[in-house]
């Protein structure tokens, strides 16, 4: 999936994937960069991690969300 590009104006980007909010907004530690990422429902972060690319990020979000038990949230 290719999403648009946050990386220039420092927007982010968010997204409903099987039920689950993915938010993806460029990395505040400009030292390390990258884009990070978080999972959320129903006001809980179920998961976050750091990507080097904006696709990339969008891609680690949505394998976490495969491997989530949702059956709980």
């Amino acid at each position: 999936m290719n999403i648009e590009n946050i990386e220039g104006d420092r927007r982010s980007y968010d997204n409903i994937y099987r039920g689950v909010a993915i938010y993806i907004e460029a990395n505040p530690d400009h030292y390390r960069g990258g884009f990070a990422w978080s999972l959320c429902r129903e006001e809980n972060e179920l998961d976050c991690g750091l990507a080097l690319t904006e696709n990339e990020a969008m891609a680690e979000a949505q394998r976490a969300i495969e491997e989530l038990d949702l059956s709980h949230v």
